[in-house]
């Protein structure tokens, strides 16, 4: 009974997790660094996006203590609890590489942002020359 008792909270915990990535992953893969307006605002809560990720991720240790406590201890469902913290450990990697790629496309865009300025006062400064 006890087993079993520890088996549901491990499952609870696992399901919140795994809600709480599914939530992050639509921030993550959200493609707003394509439009360029805002980009610096946008830069700024990706960055408390990362922050909070990086905050968030002593739950996902946490999942997997319990787990390996779980399996060191011959529970009956080893081998669901472990496939279970593979798939939160897949799920984490691919919101951190999601994460990542959106904050690389970020600073893309902002240098390209950057440049398209330089770009346009370059310009400016070349039509006010031959006038």
């Amino acid at each position: 009974l006890e087993e079993s008792l520890r088996l549901q909270q491990f499952e609870r915990d696992a399901s919140e997790l795994k809600a709480w990535i599914g939530e992050k992953m639509k921030i993550a893969q959200d493609e707003s660094y394509k439009d360029p307006s805002n980009l610096q605002s946008k830069f700024q809560k990706h960055q408390a996006f990362e922050a909070e990720l990086e905050s968030n991720r002593d739950r996902l240790e946490g999942m997997d203590k319990t787990g390996q406590g779980l399996t060191d201890a011959r529970h009956y469902a080893s081998a669901q609890i472990k496939d279970r913290l593979s798939e939160l450990t897949e799920l984490w990697k691919s919101l951190a590489e999601a994460t990542s790629v959106k904050g690389q496309k970020l600073k893309e865009a902002h240098k390209e942002q950057e440049f398209n300025r330089e770009v346009a006062d370059i310009d400016h400064w070349i039509d006010v020359v031959e006038q």
